[in-house]
């Protein structure tokens, strides 16, 4: 999904031709301006080809992973495309050792424990997760940074343990890859300056360190936003 911003001057004059022609005049762009996120949800789920968002609440992260987390508070709702999921500061290994790490996680220890001796974590919460940005491959690092403050603004690269839940949740549930046989580069740098990546390899969510900060078509950029903190929910949400 490209920028609002980026559109060229005649491809909004067209735009606001074709709104006009459909009866869309003024007074009601201005009726539309003043309505509610509710109305303009509503708006954007009737057009065709509308891609609705998902929502792994902290009950569904409880059934997905085994792990008991009390579900008795507010959940957010997605917006087009995206992924709402509720983490609560496990780790890339916590994930690989749950329910649905077992089944859906890549378990061969010469590959996967690389990872264990590293605590990534993040705040617990809700996180609003892109998987993957879209329009960010072929950037090197600092460009595909930039344009996701520019695109998306709110959003950062995504903490490795963040959109490990997102993948890994999606995957089990749906048995689909997300991504698309593609791999997303996180926010966490090794010391080599590789980057934490993601993807889906044979049937299990993979996590590696093996590619850089250069420019690929198949490697994206994962990001995320922490949209309702842990310390905001009712304490029995809190694991």
């Amino acid at each position: 999904m490209k920028s609002l911003r980026n559109i060229a001057e005649r491809q909004l004059d067209l735009g606001i031709r074709k709104l006009w022609r459909a009866g869309i005049d003024i007074e009601l762009w201005n009726h539309m301006l003043s309505a509610d996120d509710v109305a303009m949800e509503r708006l954007r789920a009737a057009w065709p080809g509308f891609i609705p968002g998902i929502v792994y609440g902290a009950e569904a992260m409880s059934r997905i992973l085994g792990i008991p987390i009390k579900a008795n508070g507010p959940v957010p709702r997605a917006r087009y495309r995206s992924i709402i999921v509720y983490y609560d500061g496990w780790t890339l290994k916590d994930l690989r050792c749950s329910k649905a790490g077992l089944e859906k996680m890549w378990q061969e220890h010469n590959h996967q424990g690389w990872y264990d001796t590293f605590a990534w974590k993040a705040d617990p919460g809700y996180y609003e997760v892109l998987l993957p940005v879209p329009y960010s491959n072929n950037r090197p690092t600092g460009e595909e940074v930039e344009y996701l403050h520019h695109t998306y603004p709110g959003f950062e690269p995504a903490p490795a343990p963040v959109a490990g839940t997102a993948l890994l949740a999606e995957y089990a549930e749906t048995g689909k890859d997300p991504l698309s046989g593609n791999i997303i580069r996180c926010v966490e740098q090794l010391e080599s300056g590789f980057r934490v990546e993601l993807h889906v390899d044979k049937g299990s969510v993979r996590v590696g360190g093996y590619w850089d900060g250069g420019r690929y078509c198949n490697v994206f950029l994962a990001a995320s936003r922490l949209i309702l903190p842990a310390l905001s929910l009712p304490s029995e949400v809190q694991g």
